[in-house]
């Protein structure tokens, strides 16, 4: 009797150690340039992050936005690299596309995904199960895969492709400009990558040439999903060799050759993307 209460305590115990902690909110302060920023404790991330949130001008709780997620390439929201979501204000992104913008902080980056030890570098379960609800609970926002996209670029490029084909129920669209990582297999002289993925095993569950061929007849049904912007005058690099792979499995995606910018968010590429996310909408009109 004795023996049997223990082990039904313990699995309880077990259980309880088991289920992550909530994600908490804070209250939100608003800057003068209009970007809310919500402070967040996330079991998927260490400490305290932001969540940085552009509305546009009179929004209407009647309607229902698109979000664009800006991936960060660097730890916190600015860098060295400027801030995606400032090139959204800049540009007035926002009210042009009529979209709500997104900027999630890291205490990690590049965005390679999900670290298979380390429960607080799990980026991409960062922005699947907090960020993401933690939007849709706040603002009118269009839920499910057709109201949200990804946009990186360098780094977080690689990681807005990657975490649309591995949550192709989840997200609609993502964009990448200049994004490196195409390979099969990890670069070793790449610190970071070895330090998140550790082998090549688990490098292959990211892995974009071997997620496109997981993903292939799912992709090759319906509009696009997959838009590259090639960073130079001439279609070259990675997403020239992303086009090239997608093009040989006939799946639709969209391609742009951009002419050659500095690798920064600041380099006036944005309002490029994010025009290229909108594209098949202004199509329609």
């Amino acid at each position: 009797m004795r023996t049997t209460l223990f082990l039904f305590l313990l699995t309880l115990t077990a259980s309880a150690f088991a289920v992550e902690a909530p994600t908490q909110v804070k209250e939100p302060t608003t800057g003068k340039d209009g970007i809310i920023n919500y402070p967040v404790i996330s079991p998927y991330q260490a400490g305290e992050n932001a969540v940085e949130v552009l509305l546009p001008d009179n929004l209407d709780p009647a309607k229902r936005y698109p979000v664009i997620y800006f991936l960060p390439v660097n730890d916190g929201i600015d860098g060295p690299w400027g801030s995606g979501i400032q090139e959204a204000k800049r540009f007035n992104l926002h009210n042009r596309h009529q979209v709500i913008c997104v900027s999630p902080e890291y205490n990690y980056t590049p965005w390679f995904g999900d670290h298979p030890t380390e429960p607080t570098l799990r980026q991409e379960s960062h922005l699947i199960h907090s960020v993401i609800p933690m939007i849709e609970e706040r603002y009118p926002v269009i839920k499910g895969k057709d109201g949200r996209m990804l946009l990186g670029f360098s780094k977080s490029g690689f990681g807005a492709i990657t975490i649309l084909l591995r949550n192709l129920d989840v997200i609609g669209k993502a964009v990448s400009w200049d994004s490196p990582l195409t390979s099969t297999a990890i670069f070793k002289g790449e610190e970071e990558m070895v330090r998140v993925f550790e082998t090549d095993e688990n490098f292959a569950h990211y892995s974009i040439p071997g997620l496109i061929d997981k993903q292939a007849k799912v992709l090759a049904v319906g509009p696009p999903r997959i838009y590259l912007i090639s960073s130079g005058p001439r279609p070259t690099g990675s997403a020239k060799i992303l086009h090239d792979k997608l093009t040989g499995l006939g799946i639709a995606h969209g391609f742009k050759v951009d002419k050659a910018r500095q690798h920064t968010w600041t380099s006036e590429w944005v309002p490029v993307a994010v025009d290229v996310l909108f594209e098949s909408e202004t199509k329609k009109d």
